[in-house]
């Protein structure tokens, strides 16, 4: 009942968001289009960066001038030098896709540093304790691989 309700909200969200996305990737296209051929050449998107509008749309995707020959490259997925309206929309979609997933890759690594730190503190605590007890660890390491310890 409310979940299947819930779920079909988010999907409708989802697809909301992603054709709101592509329709606003599609006039970047658009507008990056100075000869009206359908296709992006380098030389386009090089000029694209020259006006504001434009370079503010690439700088909220993370991507700046000096990028834009390397973006070319990675957008022209068949290779031919030119870039197609689908190969625009598609691969900066996918652009934007992984600049928020780098952001969930740093919450991730906060929270792993949190446990490493907690994981010190317990170690630290459990030497501390050993210490007190004047139970200090033996290294047999050498032992372990048949090695006299006294002949080292």
């Amino acid at each position: 009942g409310l979940l299947n309700i819930l779920i079909g909200v988010f999907v409708q969200e989802a697809d909301s968001t992603r054709a709101e996305q592509e329709e606003e990737f599609s006039h970047l296209f658009d507008a990056l289009d100075l000869n009206g051929n359908g296709v992006l050449n380098l030389d386009e998107i090089l000029k694209g960066f020259q006006d504001e509008n434009i370079a503010a749309k690439f700088e909220a995707l993370d991507v700046r001038f000096e990028m834009a020959e390397e973006l070319f490259k990675i957008l022209d997925v068949d290779g031919s030098n030119t870039i197609t309206k689908h190969e625009f929309t598609q691969g900066l979609a996918k652009i934007d896709g992984k600049k928020n997933a780098s952001a969930d890759v740093l919450i991730e690594g906060q929270k792993v540093i949190r446990k490493l730190d907690q994981l010190q503190m317990y170690i630290t605590q459990r030497l501390d304790g050993a210490a007190q007890v004047n139970c200090q660890p033996k290294l047999v390491v050498g032992e372990m691989h048949g090695i006299n310890p006294a002949m080292m």
